[in-house]
């Protein structure tokens, strides 16, 4: 498998672990650092960059008390922009 195809199957991953959020932080907390591995790995430089701003939104919101549904939306919107990044 290549390193390109495993970055796409760990963002998918991560899409799978979002429905069930909240309590599915510390995992993707988790698989994130494992994209950014990848990303830099598989040269997605921009990938990379967005999993990494994605794991420290996700900590702030929590550490802030924000709501379940915004900690959602801070995921969908960067599971989103990592698909277009690996895509280019």
């Amino acid at each position: 498998m290549s390193t390109q195809s495993a970055l796409r199957d760990s963002i998918e991953e991560l899409s799978e672990l979002r429905k069930g959020e909240p309590e599915n932080v510390p995992s993707l907390l988790r698989l994130l650092d494992a994209v950014y591995a990848q990303a830099m790995t598989a040269e997605q430089p921009g990938a990379a960059q967005s999993a990494r701003i994605l794991g420290e939104s996700i900590e702030s919101a929590v550490r802030n008390g924000s709501a379940p549904h915004r900690i959602g939306a801070i995921i969908d919107s960067a599971l989103e922009r990592l698909r277009r990044k690996c895509a280019a």
